[in-house]
Formats: structure tokens, sequence, C-alpha cells
């Protein structure tokens, strides 16, 4: 399982608290996280092994697809906040979001476009690369 080879690659070759400072070193991302928000160690790290994965594992598969596996409560939309804004500095515009529930769909847009929402994700203002970002539905 790719969580159990990446705790091994960070213990025997990059040294403990690698993925968590991958996080901490992208200031593009905690930048354009609402201010509000928080990340707890886990989710530093969660984001960290994403941003080595993508950009430093060179056993992965392409197309790549990837998956959270985290309980209830745990913070994995915030999580997903982070992803979007480093997906869309590497290039990408599009980005869906699927589910079986009406009120999930309803949190999501509270959580990802309405910026007056105090559940909103984002920084008022998302700036990357010198350029403000708008989002749309």
């Amino acid at each position: 399982m790719l969580y159990d080879d990446l705790g091994a690659v960070e213990r025997a070759a990059l040294g403990e608290g690698h993925y968590k400072s991958l996080c901490r070193n992208r200031s593009y991302i905690l930048d354009n996280l609402n201010p509000m928000v928080q990340l707890r160690e886990y989710q530093q790290e969660a984001i960290g092994r994403y941003l080595y994965f993508m950009e430093d594992y060179k056993v992965k598969k392409h197309p790549t697809h990837l998956l959270f596996n985290m309980a209830t409560g745990s913070g994995k939309t915030i999580i997903m906040a982070a992803l979007i804004i480093d997906l869309y500095k590497k290039g990408y515009r599009n980005f869906v979001f699927f589910t079986r529930l009406g009120n999930i769909v309803e949190k999501t847009k509270l959580n990802f476009l309405i910026s007056e929402s105090n559940k909103y994700l984002f920084n008022k203002k998302i700036l990357i690369d010198g350029g403000f970002v708008r989002i749309n539905q």
C-alpha cells in the first residue's frame, strides 16, 4: 500500500517530518487557504505525502489516481482545498466532485464557492504566481 511505502521512504531516506516540511514550505498553498483554518499535523503530513508523490515519487503509474482514506471529521475537505490550489498552480483548471447525497453538494458549495460563508476554505483573495484566481461553479 502506498501509505506504507511512503512511510518507509521517509524513515529510511528522507528523515522524520519530511512530508510535513514539504507542506509547510509551500506558501502558495498555505497563503491561499482561509486564514482561520489551521492545518493539523496529520493534515500537513497528508498534503506533504501528496506533494512528494506527485513531484518526486518515481514509481507511480499513469494516469495517477489517489484516494485519501481518512475518518469522518478528520479534515479531508481542507486537504482537498489545499490540493486544488497545488493542482491549479500546476495548470489544472477543472475540478469535478461526485456525490450521491444532496446535502454534501450544498456543503461543498459552501466550502468551495461561497466566499461569504464561514465554511469557505480559501482565502478571500486567491493569488497564484502573481495572478488572482476566480472560482466559478
